[in-house]
């Protein structure tokens, strides 16, 4: 019997990992998201707007509580808080726009 593949506690937030993401904010922004570091349940990633690449890199802080993803951009006063389902991570940034997070 084959044993279960552990997966990182924080993934798809997994070091040196590209991901993308979307949203509606201000008409629909997109772009990547690289994973800096990890730390237990706690991850930090570098995020660029392919919208708005004056913008230049958003430091974002991340982590995993309760079963859901919470991930904070301080620059632009922001909460995004979803949930993972089949390696997409999708929720609302300040209760109000759609974003999601895929590989």
């Amino acid at each position: 019997m084959a044993h279960p593949v552990a997966i990182a506690p924080t993934a798809p937030f997994v070091s040196g990992k590209t991901l993308k993401w979307e949203s509606d904010a201000q008409g629909g922004q997109r772009g990547t998201i690289y994973v800096t570091s990890t730390n237990g349940l706690s991850f930090y990633m570098d995020q660029k707007n392919f919208n708005n690449t004056a913008a230049g890199v958003t430091r974002l802080e991340g982590k995993i509580k309760d079963g859901k993803v919470f991930i904070y951009n301080n620059k632009w006063n922001e909460t995004w808080v979803g949930a993972l389902g089949r390696g997409i991570v999708s929720g609302k940034i300040n209760n109000k726009y759609s974003f999601t997070i895929t590989e």
